[in-house]
């Protein structure tokens, strides 16, 4: 009798099986299948000697959705959004706005209605660039969300409607682990990053600049989505009992 997996639909090879324990971990989405469900199939007669309970216990609690987080979810996909920054950073950015552009703009203002040298009117341009990109990271604070989309095959990252963080779209089948990063220089006050592991070896950050708790839920919810084992990676944050509280 020939098994194909119930999620992408491909055959399942003997490699695949376990037959002690009845399960079967697809080759092509990782999907994994309780054989003993299937019809036709029982549960594996154990040994006396064997314990009842053949699932392993998890080895992070499953993380609540973050304050600043709006998720919907069926059976074909995973939705998840926030704001890009929240509203003390919106504060800070408004402060720090009208701290640098307001005199600048009254300087050119006043230079502009008097008989000035060029060599003046040139000089505060100095000060232009970092008052531009102020203000648009302001303009993003207040516009901008990221919303992420996951199903089994395809991951989509997006922030907008202001260009700000690079944008993926990822084939869901190439990917084999999610892990958070931990930066070296950790502080109380430190942003981590969720990075994506491929079948190649490629690492690539798929966001940045979030708290624990937020980049923990993103990695448990979208592995759940892309039928992903949790499994340690090298340079991962480390697996202590806290860090999913």
């Amino acid at each position: 009798m020939q098994l194909e997996c119930e999620a992408c639909h491909s055959p399942l090879r003997a490699q695949d099986v376990n037959f002690d324990l009845a399960l079967a971990k697809c080759h092509a989405c990782n999907a994994v299948h309780d054989l003993s469900a299937r019809r036709g199939l029982g549960p594996s007669p154990a040994p006396a000697s064997r314990p009842a309970a053949r699932e392993r216990a998890p080895t992070r609690a499953r993380v609540t959705l973050p304050v600043r987080f709006h998720m919907t979810e069926d059976e074909q996909r995973t939705v998840i959004s926030w704001r890009t920054f929240d509203g003390m950073e919106r504060v800070l950015l408004l402060i720090v706005n009208a701290i640098w552009n307001v005199p600048l703009l009254l300087l050119y203002r006043h230079l502009l209605s008097t008989d000035t040298s060029l060599m003046f009117l040139l000089l505060p341009l100095l000060f232009v660039g970092p008052g531009l990109f102020l203000a648009h990271t302001a303009l993003v604070s207040f516009l901008n969300s990221t919303r992420i989309e996951v199903s089994r095959d395809k991951l989509t990252i997006r922030c907008g409607p202001l260009p700000w963080s690079k944008n993926h779209t990822l084939s869901g089948k190439e990917l084999v682990q999610l892990y958070v990063h931990e930066p070296a220089d950790h502080t109380q006050t430190s942003t981590y990053s969720l990075l994506a592991l491929d079948k190649h070896g490629r690492k690539v950050q798929l966001i940045t600049g979030l708290e624990k708790e937020q980049v923990h839920y993103l990695e448990q919810a979208l592995e759940r989505q892309l039928g992903i084992e949790d499994a340690p990676v090298e340079g991962e944050m480390s697996r202590r009992a806290g860090d999913a509280a």
